[in-house]
């Protein structure tokens, strides 16, 4: 496939532009134990449902309107979840947002995997992205993703209802910010 942005490389990650030979994956690996913490991603979640959400996040990332990432361990290239941060319409006085969203499959969680992708996922998107506020939402109960987000150096902005298409369903989340330096 083409190469739409390098990849990043952390300590344990490569995180690079899911392909198509990722949808086998995807679908295997958003379990209801992950659908239950994202807002935009159901179970089931069929091969041909992450095949279209790769190549429409494969379009975006070409249009600079988000950067997704596939996140892979480095020593044998297992793929083990999904991070992205997607562009915004601006605010009323102009300001350019972008949100941030990750899961890991279960396999994979409790290891750190996600924090260490998360920062260097934030720092790239401000750029690549040109944005000045990039934002994440969870759910109260979800102190990893909270964790996640302190991470990558967000901070706490309110608590708020919000939408989750996944599950046609408001609900009570915690909002945290980070704004470009």
């Amino acid at each position: 496939m083409t190469l739409i942005f390098p990849p990043l490389v952390t300590p344990r990650l490569i995180l690079r532009c899911p392909e198509s030979r990722d949808a086998a994956d995807v679908s295997r690996l958003i379990t209801p134990g992950v659908a239950r913490w994202v807002g935009t991603w159901s179970h089931p979640f069929t091969p041909p449902m992450a095949m279209e959400r790769i190549k429409g996040a494969r379009v975006w990332a070409a249009e600079h309107k988000a950067a997704p990432f596939a996140v892979t361990r480095k020593d044998d290239g297992a793929f083990m979840g999904w991070i992205g941060v997607t562009k915004n319409a601006p605010d009323r006085d102009g300001t350019t947002r972008a949100t941030l969203g990750y899961w890991l499959g279960e396999d994979f969680h409790g290891h750190g995997y996600m924090r260490e992708a998360g920062p260097r996922v934030v720092q790239a998107a401000f750029t690549w992205l040109d944005v000045a506020v990039i934002d994440a939402v969870a759910q109260l109960a979800n102190a990893a993703s909270f964790a996640v987000m302190k991470a990558c150096g967000m901070a706490h902005v309110d608590d708020r209802m919000v939408f989750a298409p996944s599950r046609n369903a408001d609900e009570m989340c915690g909002v945290y910010e980070a704004r470009r330096a």
